[in-house]
């Protein structure tokens, strides 16, 4: 094990245990990074997570966590099977080319989309609710609204080309 304590009255520590993890924690814990408006082209900022990848998966797909087989795969609105291809859990910020590989997904934060790929190819209004598209791995101002889709929250465009990823675990199905 490896503490390295930082402050005054050491109330910040990063913690190894000695194999594989590390714990970092303090009073208070604040997470502090770049704002939205200085990201660069298809770049995010906030908590990313690693998942093994369920199929190929590009950057900027948004994804849901399969219960077939536990791995992430390309989120859809209305796509029913295998218990539905929803909740989206986050975005994509890794690319992954086959299924059983590491992919990175940033669950919450900022993500920048240069080429608009994950929202249709077109510019965003700032301030507007995006939700899980019915294109697969795509996010849309126009919630769902065709029977049998389901309409989920994925976060809020805050530039013509940024997201605040904050997905809602909660699922509506349209009827």
């Amino acid at each position: 094990d490896a503490v390295l304590a930082l402050g005054v009255g050491k109330d910040a520590t990063i913690t190894h245990d000695g194999t594989t993890g590390a714990t970092i924690s303090g009073t208070p814990m604040v997470y502090q990074s770049l704002a939205a408006s200085s990201l660069a082209s298809d770049t995010h900022a906030g908590i990313v997570l690693e998942f093994l990848a369920g199929e190929s998966i590009a950057v900027g797909n948004w994804v849901y966590m399969s219960t077939v087989d536990g791995r992430v795969s390309i989120a859809d609105a209305n796509d029913t099977a295998d218990d539905g291809h929803y909740p989206a859990i986050g975005v994509a910020v890794s690319a992954q080319g086959s299924a059983g590989s590491a992919v990175k997904i940033l669950t919450h934060g900022v993500y920048n989309d240069s080429d608009a790929s994950s929202f249709g190819d077109s510019d965003l209004t700032e301030g507007k609710v995006l939700f899980l598209a019915e294109a697969p791995g795509e996010i849309t101002a126009t919630a769902p609204s065709d029977d049998g889709d389901m309409v989920q929250v994925c976060g809020i465009a805050i530039g013509p080309r940024d997201v605040f990823v904050n997905p809602s675990l909660d699922v509506v199905e349209h009827a």
